[in-house]
Order: structure tokens, then C-alpha cells, then sequence
């Protein structure tokens, strides 16, 4: 890294939230990206940490530079409003995917009400967001989120007497399907919209399970399954960059996430399986899982 010659980040940063935007992006812009990422680094505050930014007009390489955890802590002030664009939009495909990895699962089970802000979050902030994220994300992740809210519509399922042929055969498309909210047709609509392969996988993770495998509980144990493989790329980042989860909580308070109650809901409670009781089916069972 080049040397910074600011001898005082903290007092600049201050300095610079203190002038009219037009003065303090001229005096910021004078500053080598090393030196913007350091008088960055000095503000604690989220929303004065993305003002800081948005000085530069283009701010996408300072935003790739920065720890995956600041753009996070920005982004999730605006969670459920759809206000997070500026941020999101110069947010590589790896942070994206590293911060769906972090807000995804808390308490060790997927958190479907702040996944669906998050969802609709990376959608209102633009197409090219919202195909980063897709790019990036398992899309096991996205099936154990989709399971319960998407049927296949009557009209549809009644025409031949085996619907599953019309997955197979991919002749799925999303007018076939009804769905839960308005807000799970959007995310489907433009998930198709973006990538026809991925629409076609989600649709054969959720309506080719048998449902009689293992005892009927083949979706908690692929669940689990994809639970860890987050949790195994949370732990190997954690320990290529140096941080705990420890530091990560002190960045990022993903338990007090404030979100936009209309935009965001609550889905359908699970059945209530114990770790030990998916424990006991994988070991008797050993069944073997979708890659």
C-alpha cells in the first residue's frame, strides 16, 4: 500500500462531513484511493461512512476495496426501504455473496423474513445487482427459501397426470406456478428473467423431491447440508482475512436489523426437527445429496 500522507484520517473525515457536499467532494478527490480508504476506515457511522462515498462520483473501486463487512453495515441501514443502490451497484459479485452468506442464516437456521428484505433489497437496487447476486449465491440457498411458497398452478398440474414431467421436460415457466405473495412472484419473475438455467434448477430442487425419501424429511436434510457448506465459507474467509466472529458482531449487529414490516414477512414455521433428529436420518440413511 502506498504511503498515506494524512496525519489525522479521523479529523479529515470529520472535516469533510462538515462542508457542503460540493467543497468536500473537490478536497476528497484530490486524496489517493489509499488515502480516501483511510479517512473512510476512521468513521464508525454507517451513514456517514457512505456519504463519504458517494464524494467520488464513481465510487465502485473504493467500494470493491473496502472489507466486505463495511459495505454490509451500509447497506443493511436501508434494508427493506430499497434505498441501498449506490452501495449495492458498486459492490463486487464475491462481497455480494459474502454478505448473502452472513445475513442468511442466524442462530444456525436460515432467517427467511431477513433473506426476503435482503432479496428484495439487491432487486430495487437494479438488474445488474440483483444478476451479481444470482451469479453468486447457492442456489440451495435459493430453493430452501422458495420451498414452501411456490405450488404449481391447477391449471397447469392438471393437464397430465404426472406434473413432475413438465419439470423434467423443462416446460415450466413462471405463469405455471401460483404463489405465496405478490412480492415471491416478483423475485421468481426476475430470477427467470435473468437466468433461465437457475429458474429451471430451482424448480427441479423443489418439485422433483421425493417426498417419501427418508422418512419425508428430505428438505431439513438438505437444508442442514446447505447450512454448513455457509457456514464452512463463512469460517475459511474469517480466517483468510484475520477476523473473528467476535469482530464481526462488534461491525455489524445482523440481530438488530430494523426491517420494513410491509416489505418484509414472515413465511410458514418449520416442523420443528432437532439437529439430533437429522442426525440420526443422515447417519441410519446415509442418503446421498444433490451436489
Amino acid at each position: 500500500m502506498k504511503e498515506i500522507r494524512i496525519r489525522n484520517p479521523h479529523a479529515k473525515a470529520k472535516a469533510l462531513l462538515e462542508m457542503n457536499s460540493k467543497q468536500a467532494s473537490l478536497q476528497f478527490q484530490q486524496y489517493t484511493t489509499e488515502e480516501q480508504l483511510a479517512i473512510i476506515e476512521t468513521v464508525w457511522d454507517a451513514k456517514d461512512r457512505e456519504e463519504l462515498y458517494y464524494l467520488v462520483p464513481d465510487c465502485a473501486e473504493l467500494i470493491q476495496r473496502s472489507p466486505t463487512e463495511n459495505v454490509m453495515q451500509m447497506a443493511l441501514t436501508h434494508l427493506g426501504t430499497g434505498q441501498s443502490a449506490g452501495i449495492l451497484s458498486g459492490a463486487s459479485s464475491e462481497q455480494l455473496s459474502d454478505i448473502v452468506d452472513l445475513i442468511a442464516y442466524q442462530n444456525d437456521k436460515l432467517d427467511e423474513t431477513q433473506f426476503e428484505a435482503w432479496l428484495m433489497e439487491m432487486l430495487h437496487a437494479g438488474e445488474e445487482v440483483f444478476e451479481n447476486m444470482l451469479r453468486s449465491i447457492d442456489p440451495q440457498l435459493l430453493g430452501e427459501f422458495f420451498w414452501n411458497r411456490l405450488k404449481l398452478a391447477t391449471s397447469k398440474s392438471n393437464v397430465i397426470p404426472y406434473p413432475a414431467f413438465l419439470v423434467e421436460e423443462a416446460l415450466i415457466s413462471p405463469e405455471d406456478l401460483s404463489y405465496d405473495t405478490e412480492d415471491t412472484q416478483l423475485l421468481i419473475e426476475m430470477l427467470y428473467a435473468a437466468d433461465g438455467n437457475l429458474f429451471q434448477s430451482l424448480m427441479e430442487y423443489i418439485f422433483l423431491e421425493d417426498a417419501t425419501a427418508i422418512d419425508g424429511y428430505a428438505r431439513e436434510i438438505k437444508a442442514r447440508t446447505t447450512r454448513e457448506a455457509a457456514k464452512a465459507r463463512i469460517a475459511e474467509r474469517d480466517k483468510e482475512r484475520g477476523i473473528t466472529e467476535e469482530d464481526l458482531d462488534k461491525l455489524v449487529d445482523l440481530n438488530h436489523v430494523h426491517l420494513d414490516q410491509n416489505q418484509s414477512r414472515k413465511s410458514s414455521p418449520q416442523n420443528g426437527l432437532t439437529e439430533e433428529d437429522l442426525e440420526q436420518l443422515v447417519d441410519r440413511d446415509n442418503p446421498q445429496l444433490d451436489e
